[in-house]
């Protein structure tokens, strides 16, 4: 199965709003940070913390994005 790249990431967006959902947290899809970026999922974990989850389509996509350091703020 050979998919497109914005559909490989829907996909896996999917999947892990669903493992949040099994793990218990409570994602919030597309979250828009006061810096103006935009995170892929928050979840609140059952423990009152935050996870925050950067989705990558590929090892190009995880590779080339030197942006990340970026959300621990």
């Amino acid at each position: 199965m050979d998919l497109a790249p914005a559909d490989r990431t829907l996909l896996v967006a999917r999947a892990a709003t669903r493992l949040c959902l099994a793990l218990g947290w409570a994602p919030l899809p597309e979250l828009r940070l006061p810096d103006g970026r935009r995170l892929d999922i928050l979840a609140l974990r059952g423990d009152g913390g935050l996870a925050a989850i950067e989705v990558k389509s590929c090892a190009r996509d995880f590779l080339s994005d030197a942006k990340w350091p970026e959300y621990r703020a």
